[in-house]
């Protein structure tokens, strides 16, 4: 795969300032929806949702990593990158067998995405705690094909510890 330059800010979660308020309800919900496989939690800007989940997760100190999208991520390589490499924050030594993984361009071929996500998933696999997966701002990469197919899968091919949590400003599709 292409190297990609990592800005690891797009990894770490909002701080949450100390006189943040908890709403109640948000926490009921999260509490309801950490026990799925996938949660989207979507909302017009502005309404706390990434900073709902950086609060509810500090608090919760279960094991999770954060990807925050931005609008130079709406390609599959450098999604593909971010989402491996927030996992590897947390657990140092997830993603080893698909740096080996090499795109002769930029557009991936289906056979080469299929490999990429045999190993991810097969990574997964491999962590024994409970994770979550955090991918804020998804609505900037929604309309490209390979992202949704590619995260269509995954979330079809999760093992049973593993969660996604999605945070956009419109149902993705």
């Amino acid at each position: 795969m292409e190297r990609i330059q990592i800005i690891n800010s797009k990894l770490i979660p909002p701080i949450p300032s100390a006189t943040y308020m908890r709403r109640s309800s948000f926490i009921k919900q999260m509490n309801i929806a950490i026990r799925h496989r996938l949660t989207i939690l979507h909302s017009g800007p502005g309404f706390g949702k990434s900073m709902g989940l950086a609060q509810y997760f500090k608090d919760s100190k279960e094991i999770y990593s954060w990807y925050t999208v931005t609008a130079e991520d709406d390609d599959i390589i450098p999604f593909m990158s971010y989402l491996r490499e927030s996992i590897r924050r947390i657990i140092p030594f997830f993603g080893q067998s698909l740096t080996n993984v090499t795109a002769p361009s930029a557009f991936l071929k289906e056979d080469d995405l299929q490999q990429w996500l045999a190993l991810f998933i097969n990574e997964l696999c491999d962590i024994k705690k409970n994770l979550t997966i955090i991918i804020d701002d998804f609505h900037l990469v929604d309309h490209v094909f390979q992202i949704n197919f590619l995260m269509e899968k995954v979330i079809e091919l999760l093992p049973p510890n593993v969660r996604i949590i999605i945070a956009s400003r419109a149902l993705p599709k």
